[in-house]
């Protein structure tokens, strides 16, 4: 692995991606590079398209999104949308910005995101920006159903 600085962590080679941390690259190896599943590593969504103001005076760029991991189900639908995080609380989780963009990104794409927070041997994830409380969830692979599990946290 080749380190170098970063801006909440270390940025991390491994295997030809650019991780934004160690955690991200270990959440990686540990529990989707060798399962099978059909992943994309940082691929970025649109959220907002480029428009202009003014008549056209001026021009607002797009807003995108890029999610850590994305997981694919079997048809290549969306399956996991994961965005891994230190804690899920500011500074060091997640920020105003970080929860309107998963907002955004639910609201355009129809799954909400995924905020993973890894340990050792497993992992926390939280669906956060939701009008019920939704406490995080200790899981260890991600072969849940979210929304099976959503629909069982909310019975």
């Amino acid at each position: 692995m080749n380190q170098a600085g970063g801006y909440f962590g270390k940025k991390v080679e491994y295997k030809g991606y650019k991780f934004d941390s160690t955690k991200e690259a270990d959440f990686f190896r540990h529990f989707i590079e060798d399962t099978g599943l059909k992943y994309k590593v940082h691929p970025s969504f649109e959220l907002i398209p480029k428009f202009e103001v003014y008549d056209g005076l001026l021009n607002i760029r797009s807003m995108k999104y890029t999610p850590d991991f994305v997981i694919y189900d079997s048809e290549s639908n969306l399956k996991h949308v994961l965005d891994i995080k230190n804690s899920f609380k500011a500074p060091y989780g997640i920020d105003t910005a970080a929860s309107n963009r998963f907002k955004l990104f639910a609201k355009k794409y129809q799954i909400p995101v995924e905020v993973i927070v890894p340990r050792t041997h497993d992992f926390r994830m939280k669906v956060v920006g939701t009008t019920k409380k939704f406490e995080p969830i200790i899981l260890d692979d991600l072969g849940y159903d979210l929304r099976a599990v959503i629909e069982s946290h909310y019975e």
